[in-house]
């Protein structure tokens, strides 16, 4: 995508031809940040932005819930636990006492967990637990470190990895 960027009744307008809605918005924001900057006595004067890279992503939404099924070709090597939490948000909580008070029958019920739900320092750490509030988990819970992953088209990413890695149990 190229700006060409002109000046015009004393502000700074892009011209596009055809003029493109889905773009408006973000080339009126330009606008505003190279006028706002010019305007504060910089003594730089914008005459034209030759190009301008536009990257886009998918969002994926990037917080917990309660229970989600286990994919059938991971449940059936039974290596994961899945906690089934119909009643609450508390999914991550719970997958960290899953590893940290591992139970030998019911495993996969919160309510084995629940006593041990206190031990968890989640201060100022809304539910369900997003993948930014994890940083703030592990600063408050010093002795966990974790590492998040999604399975996606038969494969394992990672989406966060502990800066605590091999110096704190991984959860």
């Amino acid at each position: 995508m190229t700006f060409n960027v002109h000046q015009h009744n004393s502000t700074f307008c892009p011209s596009s031809h055809p003029p493109n809605p889905s773009t408006s918005t973000t080339s009126s924001r330009l606008c505003k940040s190279v006028e706002a900057f010019t305007s504060r006595g910089s003594s730089w004067n914008v005459r034209q932005i030759r190009s301008l890279s536009l990257c886009i992503g998918v969002f994926r939404l990037t917080a917990g819930s309660s229970f989600i099924p286990t994919p059938a070709e991971i449940a059936k090597n039974k290596a994961i636990i899945n906690i089934r939490n119909h009643n609450d948000n508390k999914c991550f909580q719970y997958s960290i006492l899953a590893q940290l008070y591992l139970s030998t029958s019911n495993s996969n019920r919160s309510t084995v967990y629940t006593k041990f739900l206190p031990e968890l320092d989640m201060t100022r750490i809304e539910t369900p637990a997003a993948l930014a509030s994890i940083p703030k988990v592990e600063s408050q819970n010093r002795t966990i470190s974790v590492n998040v992953l999604v399975y996606e088209k038969k494969d394992l990413i990672p989406i966060y990895t502990s800066k605590f890695c091999n110096q704190r149990p991984t959860t």
